[in-house]
Order: structure tokens, then sequence, then C-alpha cells
């Protein structure tokens, strides 16, 4: 049995890291050895998610080091089962780009009071009884979310007309492109929670969306969304002051979740033609994303001429741990072949298991330990090299069997033993 790893390193002379990826999988390393792959999505429980997770802990699903401060402004505060807590100069973006397969992404938003107007549109102007429309204060405060240079956010429009002291105050939503600001008012009434959502209709076409409880207000515009930038989230906030010192800000907003469409990458990984044997079973270890439906394929890809292929779907067997191609593997006249995984998951580790044996899985804490069961020859003294993988301990053996000092195995006279069983748990690096 060989046995080859990509991922999470546990021998350094025989495991190997996942190459580096384009499109919609990207490799992050999280320690000098430990890496594995992820979609490029936003997707991220902000009440429950920390954005500066530690260099061990899986955070709900995102990789370390996923979110990165904004060039002069700071990173806002974590409030536990709250969310990501905004105010003046604050912003937060991922660490990669947008893929070219997400056409929009959205973000919850919490909003303190007041809320939305109605069936009145709030003043927005100075006029009327005495009041002079040319000394005005006007704040606009709240978060929400960009792509490039298309800002998509909620918040607060405050008016106060000097000399009189009164501040009109209403939620309203904010839209900046480029540099030109405008603000809305959908009569909602008492909403304190806004779904934003920018959409890439067409390489010229954006579309803004955002939704409550008691409705959905959407704005189409001509406007080009690229993918080399980043999700990010910010702080949002204009003040005025004509002749009369504009209010203070509603503090602050809180963004309770970021959240994509669902992606699913493909990764390819060719296997050494030199070292090809059957049967080829797979162990993948991954961790599906909290905010999609579990999506995982994965085929063995036979190229029996250039851009001829034989594609042979797998299927998981929760026997062995191990998944197993649903048809026979003939390697007669392949010329490579190739390990396709099209996932949303976060995969950790594939392992190619080739020739030579049948693993049988023992249910164990962290998926560590296994039954192997490996065919053997009467009277035979020794173990074939390559039937325990490296980093791997024998913890037991069949009664006609010995584990010897060094480490070795070997095969007692049996007249009707035709496989030895073995014990094995997986030894861990620390990480």
């Amino acid at each position: 049995m060989r046995v080859f790893r990509r991922g999470r390193i546990l021998d350094p002379a025989t495991d190997a890291l996942f190459p580096a990826q384009s499109g919609n999988g990207i490799t992050l390393a999280r320690t000098a050895t430990d890496n594995y792959i992820r979609p490029r999505t936003p997707n991220v429980d902000c009440t429950t998610t920390n954005h500066t997770p530690t260099a061990v802990v899986y955070d709900d699903g995102t990789q370390t080091n996923r979110w990165v401060s904004v060039a002069g402004e700071s990173l806002p505060v974590v409030v536990n089962e709250l969310g990501w807590l905004f105010s003046t100069n604050q912003a937060i973006r991922t660490s990669y780009n947008i893929p070219t397969s997400i056409t929009q992404y959205t973000a919850r938003v919490a909003i303190p009071e007041p809320y939305f107007p109605i069936d009145i549109l709030p003043l927005q102007r100075c006029v009327g009884s005495g009041r002079n429309e040319n000394v005005f204060g006007r704040t606009i405060s709240g978060t929400g979310i960009r792509w490039g240079n298309l800002f998509w956010g909620v918040g607060h429009y405050q008016l106060k007309c000097c000399p009189f002291s009164d501040v009109h105050s209403s939620a309203c939503l904010i839209l900046l492109v480029g540099t030109d600001v405008s603000y809305h008012f959908p009569l909602w009434g008492n909403v304190s929670q806004v779904d934003l959502t920018i959409q890439r209709v067409s390489a010229t076409q954006a579309r803004v969306i955002a939704t409550s409880s008691a409705g959905t207000y959407q704005l189409d515009i001509t406007h080009s969304l690229g993918y080399t930038h980043p999700y990010q989230a910010e702080y949002f906030l204009q003040q005025v002051s004509q002749d009369c010192t504009a209010p203070a800000p509603i503090s602050p907003y809180t963004l309770k979740r970021m959240q994509s469409t669902d992606v699913q990458y493909t990764y390819t990984q060719p296997l050494d033609s030199n070292l090809l044997a059957t049967p080829i079973y797979l162990q993948i270890k991954s961790y599906p994303d909290v905010f999609t439906t579990p999506a995982l394929s994965v085929n063995l890809r036979l190229e029996i001429a250039d851009g001829a292929y034989i594609d042979i779907p797998y299927q998981y067997n929760t026997t062995t741990n191990l998944w197993h191609a649903t048809q026979s593997v003939v390697l007669d006249g392949v010329r490579l072949v190739s390990v396709v995984i099209t996932t949303n998951h976060i995969l950790d580790r594939l392992s190619v298991l080739m020739g030579g044996a049948v693993l049988h899985y023992v249910p164990a804490p962290h998926q560590v330990e296994w039954m192997a069961v490996v065919p053997i020859e009467m009277e035979q003294t020794g173990i074939p090299s390559g039937i325990i993988p490296s980093g791997y301990d024998v913890l037991g053996t069949s009664d006609y069997a010995r584990v010897l000092d060094d480490g070795t195995i070997a095969v007692l006279p049996a007249q009707h033993a035709r496989v030895i069983t073995l014990h094995l748990r997986e030894r861990l690096q620390s990480v």
C-alpha cells in the first residue's frame, strides 16, 4: 500500500502541501507545517466569530488571518453574541480578492433607533418659518459593504436647522458611487436589521438591494464591478456644518454577518504514473461551510489520449471512511491519472492509497485510528514495504503477528490466515 498525502504535513519527506490555487480556491498556510484550501467566500457569523482567530482554532469554517485591516482605518470592536461594532474610521476587508464566480455578496447590519419612516419622508433641508436653508448642520453615518468604489450601507440621516436646537433624524440607505453620494428612505417603519447586497449584473451594470422585515428596496446602476477588490465592510460618516454645528453621529452600527453565494471550486491532483497501482482509494478530510449546503464530488480522471478522458466517479463509504471507485479502474493504456475534487468545503487533506491493502476505518476522535486489513501469503515472515504509512504507530496486530523492536512486523506461520489486521494510530504533530 502506497500512501500519498497533500494538505497538512505529517512527514515532510513524503507529504506535500497543496499547490497554489487560482479562481475560486485559495491556499493559505496556518503554520509552517499546516496548510489547506477553501473557497474564497466571506461567509462569517460576526456574532460568534472574532475576525482575528488563533492559528489553531477554525473560525467557524473560515481561515486564519482571512480578515486584515484597511490602510488608515482601525478594525471594528468584537462583541460576543452581538457582532462587530463599527464606528468612526473603522473598516475591515478580506485578505483575498473577489473570485470571478461570485456575482453578489450580502451583509447584515443592525441599526439603533430612530428607525425608518413609515409614510412621510423626513425633513431634508431647512425651509419655512424664518429658517434659512443655507444655515444647517447635517450628519450621515452608517455601516455597509464595498465592492471597488461602490459602497452600499445603512445608517441615519440627521439635519439641524439653526438657530433651532431640534434635530430631524431618520434611518436611511447610503449609496456611494465613486465620489457621488445619495441617500434613500424606504417607508419601512420599525426596522432594526437590514441585509445589504451588492450584485454584479453585467460588466457594466450593478444592483444594490436592501432587504428588511418590511420589504425590499433596490436600485440599478450603470457601474462596473471588477474582481481585483477584496470584500470590505466599513463605517461611513459625512458631516456638513454650514454656519451650524452638525449633530453627533448615532453610534454604533453592528455587522452581524457577511455571506456570499455558494462557491464550489475544482482541485486537480495529478498522480505519479510510475507509482500507479490498483485499487486506488481516497481519504478526504474537510470541513463544511456552515452557511451553505455541503457539496463534495470526487472523480478519478484517466487520460487515454490528448484531450480524451475517462472520469470514474467515487463514492464515500461510511464503513471504511474512504472514497471508493464506483466502477473498475483499469490502468492499461492510460497516460495520466488525476484526482479531481469539486467542493464548497474547506479541504484540509487528501490522502491517496494505492494497491496492496484495504483499509477499514475504526471510529475514533480526530479520525486518526485505522484497521488495515492486509492480504498476505502463507508462511510470510515480513510485512511488505509501504504497507504501514509513515507517521503512524502500530497499536496492535493479529495474534499470529508480532511487532518487532525495530518497528517491523513479522507474520507467524498460519495455515488458514490470508490477511493480517493492523491497528494504526496517526502520529500528529503539534500545530
